[in-house]
């Protein structure tokens, strides 16, 4: 029963794109950029800001939800290009196998995001959990981080991708 919400296939598939494209070879400032980064980012974050309101938490479930519901559009999209697609063994089938592992994460983390929140509500109400709402805005803070970054692989991988569709062959220009 367990196994139909266990989301280790999404996390494994999402880090296993973090690799060098000319070799394949996983890449450990990739690894550095989407996990450390953030850490310190939530870190320095919650040092400086500290917790936010709930205004922020509400805006950021929002948000959330709406990033989400497109991504789930975007996954729609991707699979429908994979089953237009030829060859199997191409770079564009590899690299959209990539970019369908990043959006899965991605919507994973939102949905994870808008738990974490919705948490962090009951932790602002109850005055004992302080710790708790320190830790769920670290938390907040460091996958924020990782889904903005994720976010920006996701468009960079779907540009290369639609910038390569959009080429033409070389036919003369009637100037």
């Amino acid at each position: 029963m367990i196994n139909k919400i266990n989301v280790y296939s999404i996390i494994r598939d999402n880090f296993r794109t973090l690799v060098h494209d000319s070799d394949g070879t996983r890449s450990d400032w990739d690894i550095a950029l989407f996990v450390v980064v953030p850490l310190i980012a939530s870190t320095a974050l919650l040092s400086l800001k500290g917790v936010f309101g709930q205004t922020t938490s509400g805006v950021l479930v929002t948000a959330y939800s709406i990033f989400a519901a497109l991504l789930f559009n975007l996954l729609l999209l991707v699979y429908d290009i994979v089953k237009k697609s030829n060859n199997a063994r191409s770079v564009k089938s590899r690299f959209l196998k990539q970019v369908y592992s990043n959006i899965s994460y991605s919507v994973f983390v939102s949905i994870l995001l808008i738990a974490i929140l919705l948490a962090y509500f009951v932790a602002m109400s109850t005055p004992r959990l302080v710790y708790l709402k320190y830790a769920l805005a670290f938390l907040v803070y460091a996958l924020t981080a990782n889904f903005l970054l994720t976010m920006l692989m996701i468009l960079r991988r779907v540009h290369i991708l639609l910038s390569k569709e959009f080429e033409e062959p070389n036919i003369p220009s009637a100037e």
